[in-house]
């Protein structure tokens, strides 16, 4: 809180917060990737303010670690780490712009060596472009479908949904082909869906 607002109650704020949302914490309890998110989350804003306080390259570096790190965790990770990254580097003042633009490219180029192993790994197996996760297609079908549509989950994404569809068995032998034909089912029962029911 110091550092943000120069007081130390902004930050005993929100500690308490942090320690009384149930948005923050609940996610520990199931065990999700939300938790470890929140971690590079906020690893990802502190390396930016040290950035900001000294941008030397081995803090840009750090930023890009930290940003790939979230990426590969959750799938908006990248663009936030994308974010932050160009937000540090305007707000920083005093600094050649070649050299910001420089620290800019550098903790990009960091996310993207981070991340590439693993996108490289999903195109290999899936048998097509996939970048960090192949899981829009199911949240296209979970947020397309009766119970989302209407009745009190009308908004909300609907686990029935996607749990009712009969899909293939994944073994260790089909288990791009079974994800990519996952996919495709999914997509379209979420576009018939969707199409039916404006």
């Amino acid at each position: 809180g110091r550092r943000v607002s120069g007081s130390t109650a902004v930050g005993v704020v929100a500690g308490l917060i942090a320690a009384f949302d149930p948005m923050l914490f609940q996610p520990d309890g199931g065990v999700l990737v939300e938790s470890l998110y929140g971690v590079f989350a906020a690893g990802m804003l502190l390396s930016a303010y040290r950035v900001i306080d000294r941008p030397t390259w081995p803090r840009w570096i750090v930023l890009g670690l930290v940003g790939g790190m979230a990426a590969l965790t959750r799938g908006e990770g990248a663009v936030a780490a994308i974010g932050i990254i160009v937000c540090a580097a305007l707000s920083i003042h005093q600094v050649p712009w070649r050299r910001l633009a420089l620290g800019s490219a550098l903790a990009a180029v960091t996310v993207a060596v981070v991340i590439t192993p693993w996108i490289a790994r999903n195109s290999a197996v899936l048998g097509r472009r996939a970048l960090v996760a192949d899981d829009s297609d199911a949240t296209l079908a979970g947020s397309n479908c009766g119970p989302s549509y209407y009745g009190s989950g009308i908004g909300y994404w609907s686990y029935q949904c996607v749990d009712g569809m009969a899909l293939p068995t994944v073994t260790r032998s089909n288990e791009g082909k079974v994800e990519t034909r996952d996919d495709y089912l999914y997509r379209k029962a979420a576009a018939s869906y969707a199409t039916h029911h404006l």
